[in-house]
């Protein structure tokens, strides 16, 4: 891959990070969902070999599936997939996998969103664990981007951004 800074290149800057990604990302919510495995594995196989490098998961997608009509899960679905194509790539350093933190994971999703703040939110302690599940999942020993999904209101930012 050649990195330029050209609007013609496929290619741009992820913020300051030194990682070149593709310019349109492959998000994957629908993995587990609506998509299922092979196809999944179609889509990032295709995706890669039009030169995209860029894939966006988050520790909790396809949790809701159930409340939607598809297969019941606690979240992770996608990373999961998501991990078992990664282990079939000879070149995982030509991805960049972003991952996110925050949504709540497990039997709580499921049960109205009740909150037990040591299986959701950005606490240190869930962003560690959460992070080491993705990791997991993922079936890699690190992820290029891990971004909190959304804001959380009962955590000090000083102890989110500490941790990230």
């Amino acid at each position: 891959m050649s990195f330029g800074s050209n609007t013609t290149d496929p290619y741009v800057q992820l913020g300051n990070s030194g990682l070149f990604v593709y310019r349109v990302g492959l998000g994957s919510m629908q993995f587990g969902w609506s998509v299922g495995e092979e196809i999944a594995h179609d889509i990032m196989d295709a995706y890669v070999e039009h030169g995209g490098n860029f894939i966006d998961t988050a520790n909790c997608y396809s949790s809701w599936a159930a409340a939607m009509g598809g297969p019941a899960n606690a979240g992770g679905v996608s990373e999961e997939i998501i991990g078992r194509w990664l282990t079939k790539q000879t070149h995982r350093e030509d991805i960049v996998l972003a991952t996110k933190v925050r949504a709540a994971m497990g039997e709580q999703f499921a049960n109205n969103r009740s909150t037990f703040r040591q299986r959701e939110g950005l606490s240190r302690r869930w962003i560690t664990q959460a992070c080491e599940d993705s990791l997991r999942r993922l079936q890699t020993d690190y992820i290029d981007l891990y971004q909190a999904h959304f804001i959380d209101p009962l955590i000090p930012i000083e102890e989110t951004l500490s941790c990230l």
